[in-house]
């Protein structure tokens, strides 16, 4: 009689080791399909280019001031104050001379333009288009590279000026 209970919680085992990795299957399944990144690739009805900072996977308290460039993807955001303390790293498959023409124009409705460096080389070599605009206290710097993927746009939002 002993061997048969054997062979039972071997089947036991077995069962448990099935259902603990059929559950350890479905959470990783689950944890990916939660963390899904917004790509913010939406097309927007004002087209490329068009001043949009809502439809791109940017928070919602993100300021509405600052010009963001579509189509781009945002990588990151973070915001400690939405008004004064704010940035985001974006990223979009258009060169970087349409995307620089493009913040060019767009600060100046809104911002006053205190700093302008087209092109200056980083210490890695890459070419770095680099704006500074002043509003109401704020600080707005936009920084362009280029990276293996395409342009990224930095732009980050303190306070003073």
């Amino acid at each position: 009689m002993p061997p048969v209970k054997k062979k039972l919680n071997f089947r036991k085992r077995i069962n448990y080791f099935i259902a603990v990795s059929i559950l350890l299957l479905f959470f990783i399944w689950l944890f990916q399909q939660a963390h899904v990144p917004v790509t913010g690739d939406e097309e927007t009805p004002a087209g490329p280019g068009a001043v949009t900072p809502r439809t791109h996977g940017l928070v919602a308290e993100f300021a509405e001031d600052v010009p963001i460039y579509t189509p781009s993807k945002v990588l990151t955001c973070h915001i400690a104050d939405p008004v004064t303390n704010a940035g985001a790293v974006l990223e979009t498959t258009t060169q970087i001379l349409e995307v620089a023409e493009f913040y060019r124009t767009a600060l100046l409705p809104n911002w006053e333009v205190k700093e302008e460096q087209i092109p200056v080389q980083s210490e890695r070599g890459e070419l770095v288009y680099l704006f500074r605009g002043e509003r109401e206290n704020r600080l707005l710097v936009v920084r362009l590279t280029v990276d293996g993927r395409g342009t990224q746009i930095q732009l980050k939002l303190t306070p003073g000026g």
